[in-house]
């Protein structure tokens, strides 16, 4: 007991310890998006993403201890993984909904992707090399003629290929890649049905989410693990559909909303290890909350939150390297409460940087081609 309260004390004073570091990173110039995008969803992904890492913290500790790599036991860690990634999900759901509302004739599907190829793979792409740096200095393998299918293979989000053939390659970014496959399926197949299917609902588009919720709770039957993820999308679709509802706005910005929203998640992630079944409502009611701008008691209106926020996906794809070297050449696990904080502010410094140097620049490139794509089409139809 007297353990759990430790590291529930750890991930706490890490995630403060984060806010406070993006803090002085939005004092120093850190470029901040123009307006808020979709309620608090930007601040959410901050947090999301740093408890992604206290979650694979407590795993490594478990590895160190026991010599196996496994989910926590305990369901409120566990869900510091699961349960993030489950709302990573749903906020995706969310912010490429329009694209369904508008139907399928109606979306430049090449300037979709081509945005998406250059938000995602740049980031992606210096992942796979810090992971193959760090096993080339900790080993004595070294990159074969497969290493360019090695990449592949983890842009892919599949990791079925081991770099440079290392057998534990996925620990050292604590195996994190496995949601970009899943993203790469919504953006690739979910996407466009959803947005074909549009055509025949009429102005009940609401129908599109139902159905996509429905069927994937239904194909959950089969052992197609697809179906286990597609109801979260569904979510985030749903909760675009119930925020044009000003009366439903009215009512989940309110404090007892986020009272609520607050206390029904807390007793979800305490009681099931995952969000996939009983707990989803629980994830959903506070997604939606959320969406519809309740801070949550005022912890989702900072500036330094929202700088997390744009840092986050560096902080889902990096943070497992930082986590594999320092549980490899120290023993962090001793002191979870000093450890863990030091951490996340380590990785918030880090993926500022790569944000700056790496992500920003690639959706600069993707918007501009896109811009020079719809121009270049532009001038073809004037043409004929």
């Amino acid at each position: 007991m007297a353990y759990t309260i430790e590291i529930v004390v750890a991930v706490g004073l890490a995630l403060i310890a984060a806010n406070l570091c993006g803090r002085v990173i939005a004092g120093i110039g850190f470029p901040l998006p123009e307006g808020r995008r979709i309620g608090h969803i930007d601040s959410l992904r901050g947090f999301l993403g740093v408890s992604v890492m206290c979650h694979h913290f407590v795993v490594w500790m478990s590895a160190k201890a026991n010599g196996s790599w496994n989910e926590p036991q305990v369901p409120f860690f566990n869900q510091l993984g699961q349960g993030s990634v489950a709302l990573f999900f749903m906020i995706t759901g969310l912010v490429f909904y329009p694209r369904v509302l508008a139907g399928f004739r109606n979306v430049s599907w090449s300037q979709l992707y081509m945005k998406r190829i250059f938000r995602i793979v740049p980031l992606l792409l210096l992942s796979i090399l810090i992971v193959s740096a760090v096993i080339a200095t900790t080993t004595n393998l070294r990159p074969t003629v497969r290493y360019p299918l090695e990449v592949v293979s983890w842009i892919s989000g599949k990791q079925t290929l081991d770099i440079f053939g290392f057998r534990q390659s996925k620990m050292v970014n604590a195996s994190v890649l496995w949601s970009i496959y899943y993203e790469w399926i919504f953006y690739f197949v979910v996407l466009p049905v959803c947005a074909f299917a549009r055509l025949f609902v009429g102005n009940r588009t609401w129908l599109v989410p139902v159905a996509l919720c429905v069927g994937g709770i239904i194909g959950r039957i089969t052992d197609i693990s697809l179906f286990t993820y597609i109801p979260l999308f569904a979510l985030g679709m749903l909760a675009y559909e119930l925020k044009s509802h000003a009366v439903v706005v009215r009512l989940m910005r309110s404090r007892p909303a986020a009272a609520l929203a607050c206390a029904w998640l807390l007793a979800s992630v305490m009681i099931f290890r995952n969000p996939y079944s009983f707990a989803m409502p629980a994830f959903g009611f506070f997604f939606l909350a959320v969406v519809c701008g309740n801070s949550i008691f005022g912890i989702f209106g900072s500036t330094s939150s929202i700088v997390l926020g744009e840092c986050s996906y560096g902080t889902y794809l990096l943070h497992g390297s930082l986590l594999y070297l320092g549980f490899t050449l120290l023993r962090p696990e001793t002191k979870p409460v000093i450890a863990m904080p030091l951490f996340a502010v380590a990785v918030t410094i880090l993926t500022a940087f790569t944000y700056l140097l790496i992500e920003r620049p690639g959706i600069i490139t993707g918007s501009r081609l896109n811009a020079k794509l719809t121009y270049s089409r532009k001038k073809v139809a004037i043409a004929r």
